[in-house]
């Protein structure tokens, strides 16, 4: 007795591969790494600026360095007499040495980057903030003391400049990640669709509904954009943690090591970037789909 013969298995409706998904994944993968290596940094440097926040108590920031044959030390002994000379001035205290302090002191305008060479004291006032500095200012540059003072004011404080610019260029980035990954996505559905005009005639001459036309291509390239961000996700904290670790002097060394909860920031990229896929791909099908006659 012969066996039945074997049910015929059925094909994908839209066969594996197309034009420019290799080039969309690419550069999906390419964003997803960069977003992922902006997040960490961001998370890091803002661990850092909360526990250097925690330690700011008064209003006034003085930051001094080591020039000649004076060490930072001597530096910072002398700027705490000439400014607690001045009037207004309640008390002046040093601010425990940390490696981030380099960071703020650059920002601040000191020439170097070594905290060997850096020291932070702090002013507590008895009169507005923004007077006092200037006058300790004038005296700090009147004795010769090498510093730059910080208010803490929006007006004038560098720190806060440089905060609100950080914050800025990280939404930035991640609009521009958003809107890549949209118009990308977009243009690979449009451009998958265009390229299979003979598969939508005959889907449509099936009785194929517009739904599932565009969940058929919209499938498609959101499982892309999930796995390109998923590996670039993946890339971007490899790349991260190995600089971290193993990596020459870098920007990571004024910052505290890294964590898992560092890391923890950047799992839901992937899920962004297949929540932006299936709008825009969706959109993208059914804008093609009211061409097709």
């Amino acid at each position: 007795m012969t066996a039945p013969p074997a049910r015929p298995r059925a094909g994908p409706i839209v066969g594996p591969g197309g034009p420019g998904r290799t080039g969309a994944g690419v550069a999906i993968f390419l964003v997803s790494l960069v977003v992922a290596v902006a997040t960490i940094l961001t998370v890091a440097a803002g661990g850092d600026a909360r526990e250097w926040s925690a330690r700011l108590r008064d209003p006034i920031t003085i930051a001094v360095w080591a020039s000649g044959l004076e060490s930072a030390d001597a530096a910072a002994a002398r700027a705490a007499d000439v400014a607690g000379g001045v009037d207004g001035v309640r008390a002046v205290r040093t601010i425990d040495a940390t490696p981030i302090d380099a960071v703020v002191a650059r920002i601040m305008g000191a020439p170097t980057r070594d905290p060997a060479e850096i020291r932070l004291l702090s002013i507590d006032t008895a009169a507005d903030a923004s007077a006092v500095a200037a006058r300790v200012e004038g005296a700090l540059h009147a004795g010769g003391v090498p510093a730059r003072i910080d208010d803490h004011s929006w007006r004038s404080s560098a720190g806060l400049h440089a905060a609100a610019a950080a914050i800025a260029c990280a939404a930035a980035l991640g609009l521009v990640a958003v809107l890549f990954i949209w118009l990308a996505c977009g243009r690979l559905t449009r451009r998958e669709m265009t390229t299979r005009q003979t598969t939508l005639e005959l889907m449509r001459i099936s009785g194929a509904s517009d739904g599932f036309v565009t969940g058929l291509f919209a499938r498609r390239t959101i499982v892309l954009a999930i796995a390109a961000a998923v590996l670039g996700t993946a890339a971007g904290a490899v790349i991260a943690g190995a600089w971290n670790h193993y990596g020459p002097a870098s920007v990571f060394d004024a910052l505290r090591p890294l964590a898992r909860a560092d890391l923890a920031w950047i799992l839901p990229w992937p899920l962004v970037a297949g929540v932006i896929a299936a709008l825009a791909s969706h959109l993208a099908a059914r804008s093609t789909l009211r061409a097709v006659p």
